[in-house]
């Protein structure tokens, strides 16, 4: 396994600084946020990973929120619930997964919208939203990029264990899973993010944001502090067979090298991503 870190918490510094860093605190992988491209051309994002491949990294994947909830992610509100938003959302996926492919990224985070708009009954968002996932889906799926939908409790949409897997179930495709994230599992599944992990299984897991943590969603502390037993939680996907990529993800923590430096080297102590 290699490990990766998602640089939304690095957001502030500029993109060569983090690298710098990352490649110094021997991290293997990048997960890319919009907030940290520039442009989102081909050219440019093919430009950016060679600078990520010179200092012996690779990018992992690239993340999109659609919902605007984090203002300096960027880019285009995903509108898969709006009244006639549909066509406009898989375009945004489309554009998305180019960027991931350009980035030489194997997977696109959306992150999921809010709950539905005024105006829109549920029963009709939630089949707006299937649709927008199962075309978007088969998009990236052309392009060699498997779609991952990171939930966002509370608030999403999808934010409990069950509507989580119908979800996933509904848009029944093998290249739309979850990107589970330790602190989101811990809110939608209060006590038992194990238990929400095994629900999943496998099959329906397709990253993972490691992170410590407590009851606040947005608030990812190192790992190894707070509620969330991260090594734990790493034994059971280790247990049910998950073998995929794994970020750390700190969004939200006010020391993120800080934090960074420390999870690295309290997951090594405890025998994984040893290099």
């Amino acid at each position: 396994m290699t490990l990766g870190v998602q640089t939304a918490c690095l957001e502030q510094y500029p993109l060569e600084e983090v690298l710098d860093f990352l490649q110094k605190t021997g991290i293997g992988q990048v997960e890319l946020i919009s907030g940290h491209l520039m442009y989102k051309t081909p050219a440019y994002c093919e430009d950016v990973a060679a600078e990520v491949h010179e200092r012996g990294m690779t990018i992992s994947g690239y993340v999109w929120d659609g919902n605007g909830a984090i203002p300096w992610f960027q880019g285009r509100r995903f509108r898969a619930m709006e009244p006639g938003g549909v066509q406009d959302a898989i375009e945004c996926i489309r554009q998305n997964v180019v960027v991931t492919a350009a980035l030489g990224g194997s997977h696109l985070v959306v992150i999921e919208p809010r709950g539905p708009e005024e105006g829109l009954n549920e029963p009709a968002a939630w089949q707006q939203l299937v649709t927008a996932y199962r075309e978007g889906a088969a998009i990236a799926a052309e392009a060699g990029v498997r779609l991952v939908n990171e939930f966002h409790p509370p608030g999403d949409f999808a934010s409990t264990p069950e509507r989580a897997i119908a979800l996933i179930d509904e848009v029944d495709s093998p290249n739309f899973t979850a990107c589970l994230d330790f602190c989101h599992a811990e809110v939608m599944a209060p006590g038992d993010a194990e238990g929400f992990i095994r629900r999943l299984g496998v099959e329906r897991i397709g990253h993972i944001h490691i992170a410590g943590g407590d009851s606040h969603p947005h608030m990812h502390r190192a790992v190894g502090t707070g509620e969330v037993d991260a090594i734990r939680l790493l034994a059971v996907l280790r247990e049910i067979g998950y073998d995929a990529n794994y970020s750390l993800c700190l969004y939200g923590n006010p020391l993120p090298r800080r934090a960074i430096r420390q999870s690295v080297d309290y997951l090594r102590a405890n025998g994984y991503f040893v290099a």
